[in-house]
């Protein structure tokens, strides 16, 4: 097993530039609201598809990386240090742009102080109530579902472990089931509408939000897909595994593209949510690691994109407030071009300092109990690599 996939690294990097983009375009109001497959909206389900891979990309690293020395203790310390001070810190400084200078949440965003509280604890979308599942940072909705999934990650773990090698191809093909399964559900569920657009585009009511986008009970089945193509991809000689190299990740890559322009016009929304682009994501993340480990050259090994990589996380937190902040006080003097470009600057400084000042000292200091934490000189813990989340809109 390799010790690091760095193109799966590199891939985070694209997927948070993807949400970035997709707030750009959501916030610029360019988005068609006449349900046709139109620039903006197919860059907004673009967003939609960058939160499922990074739901995808968190079960296949955490489960790539899982080592048997870790109890379930130390690993949920791990994961909790690695998320929650970026988050913390990050909220506190949204609620008092938002609350105190005056910065406006958003169309769709408008959420109570229990809504924001419960956003601190990362329990917002437990409670379905509209204006409590939008509080604080609204893209921390994804952290919620990787919270829930840390708790039942080493569960899970021994679960998956226990199928038979030759039953792992039947164990993926049951995953991608119950991911197209939910939003098949959720077509059943009535409601009104929510109040504003949480997702441009998708002709969606409020518990169809609720269960098919941001539940994590809706996101499991993801999230274990993932955990599966791990064990696949460690095992040698998995047929899946070697579909996927003879497939290769560009010609994967476009299928996902190909499937989610299918899918936003032959489907109803819910199932563009994640259900359509599943499989060609599968496919995907099996391709890039196989490529980390033949060795080959591949953009997304590059410094750069294995730097943004890196950012990804905080990239993610932050860049849905830089970019209401720019329009805030910048939107009457400059165009969309000189906004985007400024808040991407602004985005990736802000980042780059939260994740060197934050949560790199955080995860050194506290993710592992003091008796075994390495001295001056000795190497630091490896991050794990991967994200949650985004809103898609995570």
């Amino acid at each position: 097993m390799p010790e690091r996939l760095p193109s799966l690294t590199g891939m985070r990097g694209v997927a948070a530039s993807v949400v970035f983009l997709t707030h750009v375009v959501y916030f610029a109001g360019q988005d068609d609201r006449s349900g046709r497959l139109s620039l903006p909206v197919f860059a907004v389900s673009l967003g939609t598809t960058a939160v499922s891979l990074f739901f995808l990309l968190s079960g296949f690293v955490l489960t790539c990386t899982a080592s048997p020395a870790d109890t379930a203790r130390s690993f949920l310390r791990k994961r909790l240090f690695r998320i929650c001070p970026s988050h913390l810190v990050v909220w506190a400084g949204f609620v008092l742009l938002v609350r105190c200078a005056g910065v406006p949440r958003g169309d769709g965003y408008d959420a109570s102080v229990p809504g924001d509280l419960a956003g601190a604890l990362l329990v917002n979308t437990l409670i379905p109530v509209e204006r409590i599942a939008a509080g604080g940072n609204p893209v921390t909705w994804s952290l919620t579902c990787e919270v829930v999934f840390y708790l039942l990650f080493p569960f899970l773990l021994a679960r998956i472990d226990a199928i038979r090698p030759a039953r792992l191809p039947l164990a993926a093909g049951a995953a991608v089931a119950a991911v197209w399964a939910v939003p098949l559900a959720s077509l059943a569920l009535d409601g009104p509408e929510p109040a504003h657009q949480f997702i441009p585009g998708f002709d969606l009511t409020l518990p169809q939000v609720g269960l098919a986008y941001l539940f994590p009970a809706g996101r499991l089945p993801e999230f274990v897909l993932g955990m599966i193509l791990a064990r696949i991809h460690l095992r040698p000689g998995a047929r899946i595994a070697r579909i996927a190299r003879r497939v290769g990740s560009l010609p994967a890559a476009l299928l996902v593209l190909g499937a989610l322009a299918a899918g936003r016009r032959l489907l109803p929304s819910p199932f563009a949510l994640a259900a359509v682009t599943v499989l060609p994501l599968a496919l995907l993340l099996l391709a890039l690691a196989a490529a980390d480990v033949a060795g080959r050259r591949s953009l997304l090994r590059t410094l750069v994109m294995r730097r943004l990589g890196e950012l990804s996380y905080a990239v993610y937190l932050t860049h849905f407030i830089v970019i209401l902040t720019v329009n805030h006080y910048l939107g009457s003097a400059l165009g969309i071009t000189g906004r985007t470009g400024i808040a991407l600057v602004a985005t990736l400084l802000v980042s780059w300092l939260l994740h060197t000042r934050v949560e790199r000292p955080c995860m050194r200091r506290f993710a592992t109990p003091s008796a075994r934490r390495p001295t001056v000189g000795e190497p630091g813990l490896a991050g794990s690599g991967e994200h949650a989340g985004t809103r898609g809109g995570n």
